[in-house]
């Protein structure tokens, strides 16, 4: 009787342990990106024109003509208006 209830609750556990590894191992979905109020990525309206060269010096220069306090003040603001939705 007793060796019984041992199997039975080895197979519980057991079962438990298989169960709960399959959940962790479900893929997440991706995260979600949001257009803004014009219905366009904030990416493209942030970001300077960039050239398609990969040379150096018109990489420099798209580096150059990149604005990076705009850049950071968009990006702070999209995060905060991102955790004000997330929190509603």
């Amino acid at each position: 009787m007793i060796g019984a209830v041992v199997v039975i609750i080895l197979l519980l556990l057991g079962a438990l342990y298989f169960w709960g590894s399959s959940l962790s191992s479900e893929p997440r979905p991706p995260a979600l990106i949001l257009p803004d109020e014009n219905g366009e990525q904030a990416q493209e309206t942030s970001l300077p024109q960039q050239s398609q060269s990969d040379e150096t010096n018109a990489i420099e220069d798209d580096a150059g003509n990149t604005d990076i306090a705009s850049f950071e003040s968009q990006t702070e603001a999209d995060l905060q208006t991102f955790e004000s939705e997330v929190a509603n």
